[in-house]
């Protein structure tokens, strides 16, 4: 074999060069390099790569669509056209009974719940086999769209990323009713918070129009202040009431709030509310029959249910003498040093709230009272 002009070489040295050009130089030569890629120039033509991904998906899907699945949900052998199968963990629903459960989860806004129901994808089979992550995945936007509709898909994901700002503690929604998108805190300024949707410009703690880093949020809720205030587990929680509200403001509402209670305490202990109007009664003097001046109810003043008011002395029989009777404790601020005597001879009438056996106030109609105490013009 002769090569080139003046190289003459034997087929033995021919063979060897050849392979040492296959061996050495041909990948070279053809322009090959490792990792290998597929590189085809196409004239308005499919890619290859692009075929040979359309072929596998339908074969997968001609696969699937002929082979027959039970689902775990109605438990029924049905075919693979009528059900889908989860890109997350590939397990096999019926297309009905994953719809409505999907469906259902959405609309009550339990989005949370919306994972495969599967039980080897349940919390408590993730953490028996040891798996780093104990919740299972949510579904694909994808495989959410096909299960349950475009619509519903949508809400599935405005309903997460709610729940993901209420979560962040540096998120907070914008007051306006018209807006209500999540706002993210500005770290380097506490209260005031601007709305990127909008432009609404608010007060972190009042959710009110922003009105100057120096004016105090209004005090709407004053018992709600001074329960959070004595309820404070930590002295940094009353700074930030301090500072949300005014210090002085604050031990103003405190004041205000022990005298209050101060006041309903001496009332409850002193005094009878009207069962009717609710205005607080106190007896001076006379029997336990009681009429509110305002609705002019009657009610009685030892226990504060209401009585009869057309015969609320019924089957109590009053009797007088020209003297008092020091052995009675009973004693009208109308009538003159009355008797009781129960029951009276042949008395028919129902029998009155201060007559009944076995209540608190049985016989107690003129308990309390003060010959001494009644005025002498009711002599």
């Amino acid at each position: 074999m002769r090569l080139g002009c003046s190289l003459t070489l034997s087929p033995t040295q021919v063979l060897f060069a050849v392979a040492e050009f296959l061996q050495n130089e041909a990948l070279a030569f053809l322009g090959i390099t490792f990792p290998l890629e597929l590189q085809i120039t196409h004239h308005g033509l499919t890619p290859l790569p692009t075929l040979l991904t359309h072929h596998d998906s339908a074969f997968r899907l001609h696969s699937f669509s002929t082979t027959t699945f039970s689902c775990a949900l109605c438990l029924d052998n049905k075919k693979g056209t009528a059900c889908v199968r989860l890109s997350t963990c590939d397990h096999v629903f019926c297309h009905p009974c994953l719809s409505s459960y999907f469906s259902m989860l959405i609309r009550e806004g339990m989005v949370s719940q919306v994972r495969c129901p599967d039980l080897d994808c349940s919390r408590k089979s993730r953490v028996a086999r040891g798996e780093d992550d104990a919740d299972p995945p949510p579904p694909s936007h994808c495989d959410l769209a096909a299960i349950v509709g475009t619509d519903l898909a949508n809400r599935y994901d405005r309903l997460v990323a709610k729940q993901r700002d209420e979560a962040d503690p540096m998120v907070i929604f914008c007051p306006r009713l018209q807006c209500g998108r999540a706002v993210r805190k500005d770290p380097e300024n506490i209260k005031l918070c601007l709305c990127d949707s909008c432009g609404f410009a608010f007060c972190l703690f009042c959710q009110r129009t922003w009105h100057g880093p120096a004016v105090y949020c209004q005090l709407k809720n004053k018992v709600k202040i001074v329960q959070d205030w004595l309820s404070a587990e930590t002295e940094e929680v009353r700074r930030m009431l301090e500072f949300k509200y005014g210090a002085k403001n604050i031990d103003r509402l405190l004041r205000d709030y022990e005298l209050e209670q101060e006041t309903e305490k001496w009332k409850r202990e002193n005094t009878m509310p009207c069962p009717q109007c609710g205005v607080h009664v106190i007896k001076s003097y006379g029997c336990n029959h009681m009429t509110c001046q305002i609705c002019k109810s009657h009610f009685c003043y030892l226990c504060g249910q209401p009585i009869s008011a057309g015969n609320p002395y019924a089957c109590v029989h009053l009797s007088f003498s020209s003297k008092p009777n020091n052995s009675s404790h009973c004693h009208s601020p109308i009538l003159s040093y009355p008797l009781l005597t129960y029951p009276p001879p042949h008395h028919h009438l129902s029998i009155s709230h201060f007559n009944k056996a076995g209540t608190s106030c049985h016989m107690r109609l003129f308990e309390g009272v003060d010959t001494g105490e009644i005025p002498e013009d009711e002599h």
